[in-house]
């Protein structure tokens, strides 16, 4: 390795490009520091603000799929197999009430599958009347 030719000068012109770098970084990150303060001086809440954000640069598709699975992992913690949330109950589409309604009939000491039209697949299984559901791995939804 040379310590003061060539090699020294490239590594120079990587260190003083990446300065300036970190320097455009700071500068991009105090002015988020100060539009957040402005967003909270007028009243809005930066964490809700901040998920709103994440939650765009992410898509639909998968905001849905999140949701799903956040109201399918608090059903399984209620044991009640119900999905009472206010948030499940403002975007219920008629399959996600089918299911939500067939969920809550399942009868003592039963394990049902059932696989949704977007190929989801979901065991319920109720044992001594506390149900539990879990999300099915693409195999086991996709076998007979």
């Amino acid at each position: 390795m040379d310590a003061g030719g060539i090699a020294g000068d490239q590594l120079k012109q990587f260190v003083e490009r990446y300065e300036r770098l970190q320097e455009e970084i700071d500068t991009l990150n105090n002015d988020k520091s100060e539009l957040i303060k402005e967003l909270k001086g007028r009243g809005f809440e930066p964490k809700i603000f901040k998920l709103v954000i994440a939650r765009r640069r992410k898509g639909k598709d998968q905001c849905d799929e999140e949701d799903d699975l956040l109201d399918l992992y608090e059903r399984a913690i209620s044991g009640t197999g119900k999905d009472d949330t206010p948030r499940a109950h403002a975007r219920e589409d008629p399959l996600r009430k089918a299911v939500r309604d067939f969920v809550n009939t399942v009868p003592d000491e039963t394990t049902v599958s059932l696989v949704t039209p977007d190929g989801k697949g979901f065991a319920v299984v109720n044992t001594g009347g506390k149900r539990t559901v879990r999300q099915l791995g693409q195999e086991e939804a996709a076998a007979p």
